[in-house]
């Protein structure tokens, strides 16, 4: 995941009864997954409008945590994420080209 990438979070919810957790809606089924606060954050910021970089940018200022500790954990949270199915990526072709070493 680059840092201009802007991952979008499946339809779903994040709620909070205690404790955060992502409700993600799957045919028929439900699927719950129980969060941390600072990932309830990360999923919030993923709408398809900020980037990685803008994600670790608010988390690193809200937290009061050096940039390049928070950018390794969110990214690391994101890719988590993103394999579970919960991430659309945000990638533009230009992203992917550009991840790969090509050019257009």
């Amino acid at each position: 995941m680059i840092p201009t990438s802007r991952p979008c979070l499946v339809p779903s919810r994040i709620q909070h009864t205690g404790q955060y957790a992502i409700v993600v809606p799957e045919n028929m089924d439900v699927r719950v997954l129980v969060i941390n606060p600072t990932a309830a954050e990360v999923l919030k910021l993923c709408d398809g409008t900020v980037t990685v970089a803008g994600i670790v940018d608010r988390v690193a200022s809200q937290h009061n945590v050096p940039r390049a500790q928070v950018y390794e954990d969110v990214v690391a949270f994101l890719v988590s994420v993103d394999r579970q199915g919960l991430l659309d990526s945000g990638l533009s072709q230009e992203d992917t080209l550009l991840s790969h070493g090509g050019s257009h």
